[in-house]
Parts: C-alpha cells; sequence; structure tokens
C-alpha cells in the first residue's frame, strides 16, 4: 500500500489502493468491505492513519474523547470504495477511542485524476456529532444542514489575470449538496465565474462560530477542474495556474 499523500494547501489525501483492483477489472471496481479487527486496526484501504490525523486536529473532538484519538484494537470497520479509470468515491465507517470515550467516524472520500481526498469526516461519540474538517478549519464542528444563500461581493485585490479588475460586483451563491459533496458555491463576477463554472463548485462546506459559511479547496483546476477557494465570513480569496501564470483574486463580501 503506497503511502498518504498531501495534496495542495495541506489537505491529506488517501492512497488509491484500488488502481490495481480497477485494471484488472477493466476500469472499474466496487469492493464492499466488513472487517472485525482483534489485536490489530484494520487499514480502512488506507484512509485510517489520515482520517485519525484529522480529528486529532479537532479540539472538540479532543475534548471529548481525550488525546491520542486512536482505532481500538477490537471494533468493527465497513465501507465501500468505487472507482473507474482515475475518478472514484469510497464511503467508511470505523470505530475510534481516546482515554475518557469512544466514538465512529463516517468518512466519505473522493478521487480524481488519482488523487483522493476526503469530503466529509463526522465524529458520532457521547450524543454528539462533530463534522471533523469544519472543526480542524477552525469552525464549530456542528453538524448543520448548509442553506441556500446568495451574499453580495466586491473585488477588492487581484494578482496576474483572473479574467476581473478591482471594484466589480460579485455574488456568492451557496447552495446544499448530497452528503459526500454537501454544498456547492459559484462565485460570478460579471459575465466571468471565478469558481464553481459549469458541473463544478461541489465541496464540503462548515459553518463558523458566526453562523457564516465557509469552504476550502486546496486543488487548483488542473486537479479537479476548480480554481482553490478560501471561503470565509468576510472574504473569499480564489487562486490558480493559468496559461498566464498564477493568479489571485480577493472578494470582499458585504455583511
Amino acid at each position: 500500500m503506497s503511502d498518504v499523500e498531501v495534496g495542495p494547501g495541506g489537505r491529506t489525501e488517501a492512497p488509491s489502493p484500488l488502481r490495481r483492483v480497477a485494471s484488472a477489472l477493466g476500469g472499474l471496481a466496487f469492493v464492499p468491505v466488513l472487517v472485525f479487527a482483534f489485536g490489530y486496526a484494520p487499514s480502512c484501504m488506507g484512509f485510517g492513519a489520515p482520517a485519525l490525523a484529522h480529528v486529532n486536529a479537532c479540539p472538540r473532538a479532543v475534548a471529548l474523547l481525550g488525546a491520542p484519538i486512536a482505532q481500538p484494537w477490537i471494533g468493527l470497520s465497513c465501507g465501500n470504495a468505487e472507482t473507474e479509470d482515475d475518478d472514484g468515491q469510497a464511503s467508511w465507517s470505523m470505530p475510534v477511542s481516546g482515554p475518557r470515550g469512544r466514538g465512529t467516524l463516517d468518512i466519505r472520500a473522493i478521487e480524481h485524476v488519482g488523487h483522493w481526498q476526503f469530503r466529509m469526516i463526522t465524529l458520532s461519540a457521547g450524543g454528539h456529532e462533530i463534522d471533523v474538517l469544519a472543526c480542524e478549519a477552525g469552525g464549530t464542528g456542528d453538524v448543520v444542514p448548509i442553506p441556500h444563500r446568495v451574499l453580495a461581493g466586491t473585488v477588492t485585490t487581484i494578482v496576474g489575470e483572473p479574467g476581473v479588475s478591482s471594484g466589480q460586483a460579485c455574488t456568492v451563491t451557496i447552495d446544499p449538496a448530497n452528503d459526500v459533496q454537501n454544498c456547492r458555491v459559484v462565485i460570478a463576477c460579471g459575465a466571468r465565474t471565478l469558481y464553481g463554472e459549469g458541473t463544478g463548485g461541489y465541496g464540503h462546506c462548515g459553518v463558523d462560530a458566526s453562523g457564516a459559511i465557509t469552504m476550502r479547496d486546496g486543488n487548483p483546476s488542473a486537479t479537479d477542474d476548480d480554481p482553490m477557494i478560501d471561503l470565509r465570513a468576510s472574504e473569499v480569496v480564489v487562486t490558480d495556474q493559468g496559461r498566464a501564470g498564477t493568479w489571485v483574486a480577493t472578494v470582499s463580501i458585504a455583511r
């Protein structure tokens, strides 16, 4: 099994252990898995170790279970993965424990052009449900539905050639999506769609302490067809590597 990769922006990517299986089956693999672990922790197709790294970086998870949070020696893990060519998706459930208690992680990941990325890691423990990725990024970690929102913004700074101009008006549209990618973000400035063009814009959103929706996409368009973004309460930074070089556009959001 290959080592865990770290993608652009520091987001952990799980390895692609299904690649050989998919090749043998003509490019399509669907693998249901049910593992009872006794005396060792199941590998969870390579998702286990990087998922635990995210959980241990979530203050609310550590406060609830204690540190370090790890897989117990005895537990039941189950899940499935489907991959075709260089794209796929996987879902997994695995037990975790710390000095203060036990819980369960529900994991969703997607693969694009051979790279796996987590789209959801949810910890259920002691009657609590925590969005680990949102918690790690500085949000509360509370699992809440993503509402439809349309926010007004203005381009405040540009670097390179993003195709927009300073002072231009923009709209940031946020819609709920499915459980793997729980939201879709579209950033449009006039006739230019900075993020979410066509069928793009899907990712994992969280909600910060102020109730603002947050989202990070650390992959450039060469990886997942969308630029990189960092959406926060007061602004969104969009950046990418294009033919003319790297460009950056910062859109301040009106509140």
